[in-house]
Protein backbone atom coordinates (compact mmCIF):
# COMPACT_ATOMS: atom_id res chain seq x y z
CA UNK A 1 0.00 0.00 0.00
CA UNK A 2 1.59 3.44 -0.85
CA UNK A 3 1.46 6.64 1.27
CA UNK A 4 3.61 9.35 1.01
CA UNK A 5 6.71 10.70 -0.91
CA UNK A 6 10.13 9.66 -0.32
CA UNK A 7 11.95 12.08 1.96
CA UNK A 8 15.03 13.47 1.06
CA UNK A 9 18.58 12.45 2.94
CA UNK A 10 18.22 15.69 4.70
CA UNK A 11 15.56 14.81 6.30
CA UNK A 12 16.55 11.36 7.44
CA UNK A 13 20.05 13.45 8.80
CA UNK A 14 17.78 15.37 10.94
CA UNK A 15 15.76 12.84 12.54
CA UNK A 16 19.24 10.69 13.40
CA UNK A 17 20.51 14.20 14.94
CA UNK A 18 17.54 14.82 16.61
CA UNK A 19 16.70 10.89 17.93
CA UNK A 20 19.41 8.77 17.43
CA UNK A 21 18.90 6.73 20.09
CA UNK A 22 15.29 5.62 19.49
CA UNK A 23 17.04 3.30 16.72
CA UNK A 24 19.10 1.64 19.38
CA UNK A 25 16.32 0.51 22.11
CA UNK A 26 12.92 -1.05 22.40
CA UNK A 27 11.21 -2.50 19.21
CA UNK A 28 14.10 -1.42 17.01
CA UNK A 29 16.63 -3.43 18.97
CA UNK A 30 14.20 -6.70 18.88
CA UNK A 31 13.89 -6.90 15.64
CA UNK A 32 17.58 -6.04 14.92
CA UNK A 33 18.40 -9.32 17.43
CA UNK A 34 16.24 -11.18 15.65
CA UNK A 35 17.30 -10.59 12.33
CA UNK A 36 20.70 -10.96 13.13
CA UNK A 37 20.06 -14.41 15.03
CA UNK A 38 17.94 -15.82 11.64
CA UNK A 39 21.25 -14.17 9.42
CA UNK A 40 23.42 -16.21 11.46
CA UNK A 41 22.00 -19.34 11.05
CA UNK A 42 21.89 -18.93 7.01
CA UNK A 43 26.05 -18.54 6.96
CA UNK A 44 26.89 -15.97 4.81
CA UNK A 45 30.28 -14.61 3.89
CA UNK A 46 29.55 -11.68 1.69
CA UNK A 47 26.62 -9.04 2.63
CA UNK A 48 25.50 -6.29 0.62
CA UNK A 49 22.96 -3.97 3.12
CA UNK A 50 21.49 -1.18 1.62
CA UNK A 51 19.50 1.90 3.83
CA UNK A 52 21.47 0.35 6.75
CA UNK A 53 20.79 3.42 9.11
CA UNK A 54 22.19 3.89 12.30
CA UNK A 55 24.09 0.56 11.85
CA UNK A 56 23.01 -1.47 14.90
CA UNK A 57 21.46 -4.61 13.14
CA UNK A 58 25.02 -4.57 11.05
CA UNK A 59 26.66 -4.52 14.61
CA UNK A 60 24.94 -7.52 15.84
CA UNK A 61 25.82 -9.61 12.43
CA UNK A 62 29.39 -8.44 12.41
CA UNK A 63 29.95 -9.61 15.64
CA UNK A 64 28.11 -13.18 15.15
CA UNK A 65 29.47 -13.69 12.01
CA UNK A 66 33.07 -13.49 11.69
CA UNK A 67 32.93 -16.24 8.26
CA UNK A 68 32.12 -12.88 6.63
CA UNK A 69 34.71 -12.05 4.72
CA UNK A 70 33.06 -8.48 3.42
CA UNK A 71 30.11 -6.55 4.69
CA UNK A 72 29.21 -3.40 2.61
CA UNK A 73 27.42 -1.05 4.30
CA UNK A 74 25.28 1.58 2.50
CA UNK A 75 23.04 4.65 3.47
CA UNK A 76 22.23 7.87 1.76
CA UNK A 77 22.28 9.94 4.61
CA UNK A 78 25.43 11.87 5.87
CA UNK A 79 24.46 11.69 9.47
CA UNK A 80 23.45 7.74 9.83
CA UNK A 81 26.98 7.24 7.94
CA UNK A 82 28.59 9.58 10.99
CA UNK A 83 26.89 7.13 13.63
CA UNK A 84 27.15 3.62 12.08
CA UNK A 85 30.81 4.41 11.28
CA UNK A 86 31.34 5.23 15.42
CA UNK A 87 29.99 1.74 15.79
CA UNK A 88 31.28 -0.15 12.61
CA UNK A 89 34.81 0.85 12.45
CA UNK A 90 36.62 -1.40 14.48
CA UNK A 91 35.69 -4.53 11.65
CA UNK A 92 38.52 -5.46 9.62
CA UNK A 93 35.89 -6.80 6.71
CA UNK A 94 33.60 -3.54 6.42
CA UNK A 95 33.27 -1.30 3.93
CA UNK A 96 30.95 1.92 4.43
CA UNK A 97 29.33 3.84 1.26
CA UNK A 98 27.09 6.72 0.91
CA UNK A 99 24.86 5.70 -1.60
CA UNK A 100 21.53 6.43 -2.98
CA UNK A 101 19.86 3.20 -3.43
CA UNK A 102 16.82 4.97 -5.47
CA UNK A 103 19.47 6.55 -8.11
CA UNK A 104 22.45 4.29 -8.33
CA UNK A 105 20.97 0.23 -7.74
CA UNK A 106 21.72 0.03 -11.48
CA UNK A 107 25.39 0.37 -10.35
CA UNK A 108 25.84 -1.88 -7.33
CA UNK A 109 28.26 -5.27 -8.10
CA UNK A 110 25.44 -7.35 -6.94
CA UNK A 111 27.34 -10.19 -8.52
CA UNK A 112 29.42 -10.28 -5.59
CA UNK A 113 27.34 -10.74 -2.36
CA UNK A 114 25.88 -13.94 -1.93
CA UNK A 115 23.06 -11.98 0.69
CA UNK A 116 21.19 -8.62 0.39
CA UNK A 117 19.91 -7.08 3.44
CA UNK A 118 17.51 -3.93 3.95
CA UNK A 119 15.10 -3.29 6.95
CA UNK A 120 14.51 0.15 5.04
CA UNK A 121 12.72 -0.61 1.79
CA UNK A 122 8.92 1.13 2.96
CA UNK A 123 11.12 4.05 2.33
CA UNK A 124 12.39 3.46 -1.13
CA UNK A 125 10.27 4.31 -4.66
CA UNK A 126 12.58 1.48 -6.65
CA UNK A 127 11.50 -1.61 -4.66
CA UNK A 128 11.10 -4.14 -7.16
CA UNK A 129 13.90 -3.04 -9.61
CA UNK A 130 16.26 -3.15 -7.08
CA UNK A 131 14.94 -6.83 -6.16
CA UNK A 132 14.83 -7.54 -10.18
CA UNK A 133 18.66 -6.68 -9.92
CA UNK A 134 20.07 -9.25 -7.29
CA UNK A 135 21.28 -11.83 -8.99
CA UNK A 136 20.00 -15.47 -8.56
CA UNK A 137 20.04 -17.73 -5.64
CA UNK A 138 21.06 -14.29 -3.80
CA UNK A 139 19.71 -14.73 -0.12
CA UNK A 140 17.22 -11.78 0.89
CA UNK A 141 16.60 -10.52 4.27
CA UNK A 142 13.66 -7.99 4.66
CA UNK A 143 11.95 -6.26 7.62
CA UNK A 144 8.90 -4.77 6.26
CA UNK A 145 6.29 -2.27 8.72
CA UNK A 146 2.17 -3.22 8.67
CA UNK A 147 2.38 0.85 9.64
CA UNK A 148 3.03 3.48 7.89
CA UNK A 149 5.02 6.59 8.70
CA UNK A 150 5.80 10.04 6.99
CA UNK A 151 9.27 8.30 5.81
CA UNK A 152 7.54 5.34 4.01
CA UNK A 153 6.26 5.11 0.30
CA UNK A 154 4.61 1.92 1.18
CA UNK A 155 3.64 -0.35 4.30
CA UNK A 156 2.15 -3.64 4.14
CA UNK A 157 -0.87 -4.13 6.42
CA UNK A 158 -0.29 -8.35 6.21
CA UNK A 159 2.41 -10.59 4.80
CA UNK A 160 -0.13 -11.66 2.08
CA UNK A 161 0.16 -7.91 0.92
CA UNK A 162 4.15 -8.89 0.70
CA UNK A 163 3.47 -12.08 -1.04
CA UNK A 164 1.40 -10.07 -3.55
CA UNK A 165 4.00 -7.24 -4.43
CA UNK A 166 6.87 -9.47 -4.18
CA UNK A 167 6.17 -13.28 -4.69
CA UNK A 168 7.19 -13.33 -8.94
CA UNK A 169 10.41 -12.12 -8.12
CA UNK A 170 11.27 -14.18 -4.44
CA UNK A 171 11.08 -17.75 -3.38
CA UNK A 172 10.31 -17.31 0.66
CA UNK A 173 12.22 -19.16 3.31
CA UNK A 174 11.08 -17.65 6.24
CA UNK A 175 8.25 -15.13 7.02
CA UNK A 176 6.74 -13.96 10.56
CA UNK A 177 5.60 -10.93 12.21
CA UNK A 178 7.36 -9.11 15.31
CA UNK A 179 4.18 -7.59 17.04
CA UNK A 180 5.41 -4.14 18.46
CA UNK A 181 3.94 -1.84 21.57
CA UNK A 182 2.11 0.88 21.00
CA UNK A 183 3.84 4.23 21.27
CA UNK A 184 1.91 5.46 24.24
CA UNK A 185 1.99 4.39 27.58
CA UNK A 186 -1.60 5.22 28.11
CA UNK A 187 -2.54 3.16 25.14
CA UNK A 188 -0.79 0.37 26.38
CA UNK A 189 -2.32 0.48 29.84
CA UNK A 190 -5.77 0.77 28.22
CA UNK A 191 -4.80 -1.95 26.23
CA UNK A 192 -4.03 -3.82 29.02
CA UNK A 193 -7.35 -3.11 30.86
CA UNK A 194 -9.90 -3.94 28.17
CA UNK A 195 -8.18 -7.81 27.16
CA UNK A 196 -8.16 -8.49 31.06
CA UNK A 197 -11.94 -7.04 31.43
CA UNK A 198 -13.19 -8.92 28.20
CA UNK A 199 -14.58 -5.50 27.00
CA UNK A 200 -13.11 -6.30 23.39
CA UNK A 201 -16.66 -3.94 22.02
CA UNK A 202 -15.85 -0.80 23.27
CA UNK A 203 -15.36 2.08 21.05
CA UNK A 204 -12.07 2.72 22.51
CA UNK A 205 -11.02 -1.01 21.11
CA UNK A 206 -11.59 -0.68 18.04
CA UNK A 207 -10.09 3.24 17.43
CA UNK A 208 -6.66 2.18 19.55
CA UNK A 209 -6.23 -1.15 19.99
CA UNK A 210 -7.43 -3.19 16.92
CA UNK A 211 -4.41 -2.68 14.32
CA UNK A 212 -1.31 -3.86 16.18
CA UNK A 213 1.69 -2.34 14.68
CA UNK A 214 4.49 -4.89 13.14
CA UNK A 215 7.57 -5.63 11.26
CA UNK A 216 7.42 -8.19 8.93
CA UNK A 217 10.36 -10.05 8.95
CA UNK A 218 11.52 -11.98 5.53
CA UNK A 219 13.63 -14.25 3.88
CA UNK A 220 13.91 -15.28 0.74
CA UNK A 221 15.91 -16.16 -1.89
CA UNK A 222 16.37 -14.22 -5.37
CA UNK A 223 14.21 -16.15 -7.65
CA UNK A 224 15.26 -17.35 -11.36
CA UNK A 225 12.14 -16.37 -13.02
Amino acid sequence: MSKNTPQPSSYYDEDFRKQAQKYFVGNYKRRNMLVAKLVTELKPRSIFHFAAAEGQLSRFILERNPQIKLYHWTDFSPEAYRISHEHLKYFPNLVMTLLDIDKDYAKVEWQNYDMVISSSLEHIVHDREIIQSIKPETLVVLSLPSFTSKGHVRFFPNLANILQRYGDLLEWIYLDSLITKPKNWYRQLARTIIVKLGLSNLFIRKEYMHQENKLHIVIAKRGIK
